[in-house]
């Protein structure tokens, strides 16, 4: 009983050491962390199971990484300009120097062959051309059309028709006087001497003044005077050398 009793104070005198100063009973130490456990390793993922590319995906070009020792690109030298031989024109065409000058340049600008350049040339020739000579054609087929229809006119053509032009020339000379040059110039230039309703009225317009007799032929009686001598009544005779 006596070591019991002696025990407790030995342990009370103990207890009261770590008592603190103001007589509060110290905390209670906080339990140490306990560790987290370690994650198990994840299985591999089976081959047989990633996800195929798409037909129509696009996948990105890898990308040149610049090279250090890469030389710069030389700056490319210019080409040479094409020089053209004179192209041919067909015979008796004539082009504008300017034009042309001005098609060379283009062509020469687009290095275009000398072969090639020359074909465009040729088709740019025909179809001027055509547009030079389609007036002209066109205003040649109207006068042989006009030409044709005075030669089938029942009043002035037929088996008629050299005697009915000559007298109308003769009547109009006879009318205009000195002026009948230019007139019959003028039919000439403008086309008007073949239209049939313009010579149909010349004709009519003339005849009072052309000779009553036929124009050219021999003279049946010895007493008919002759074209010219019913123009000029000053001339001699026929059989004198003096017909008209």
């Amino acid at each position: 009983m006596h070591n019991l009793i002696r025990r407790w104070v030995l342990l009370e005198g103990e207890g009261a050491g770590d008592v603190p100063a103001g007589g509060a009973s110290a905390a209670a130490p906080s339990p140490a962390p306990v560790a987290a456990p370690a994650p198990s390793p994840s299985p591999a993922p089976d081959p047989g199971l990633t996800m195929p590319d798409s037909l129509l995906g696009e996948k990105p070009e890898p990308t040149e990484k610049p090279d250090g020792d890469k030389k710069p690109d030389e700056p490319a030298k210019p080409e040479e300009p094409i020089k053209y031989e004179p192209f041919k024109l067909p015979d008796g065409m004539t082009v504008d120097e300017a034009k042309l000058g001005e098609f060379t340049e283009i062509a020469a600008a687009a290095r275009i062959p000398q072969d090639v350049a020359q074909k465009l040339v040729d088709l740019y020739s025909s179809e001027l051309k055509a547009i030079s000579e389609g007036p002209m054609r066109a205003w040649t087929d109207l006068q042989n059309t006009w030409r044709d229809a005075v030669k089938s006119d029942p009043e002035i053509g037929g088996k008629n028709l050299d005697k009915n032009l000559a007298a109308t020339k003769i009547g109009l000379r006879n009318l205009l006087g000195e002026d009948a040059g230019k007139f019959f110039e003028a039919l000439n230039i403008t086309g008007a001497g073949n239209n049939p309703d313009i010579v149909r009225g010349l004709f009519k317009a003339a005849s009072p003044h052309a000779p009553a007799s036929p124009v050219g032929g021999s003279p049946v009686g010895g007493n008919q005077k002759t074209a010219g001598a019913t123009l000029y009544p000053g001339m001699a005779a026929p059989g004198k050398g003096n017909e008209g």
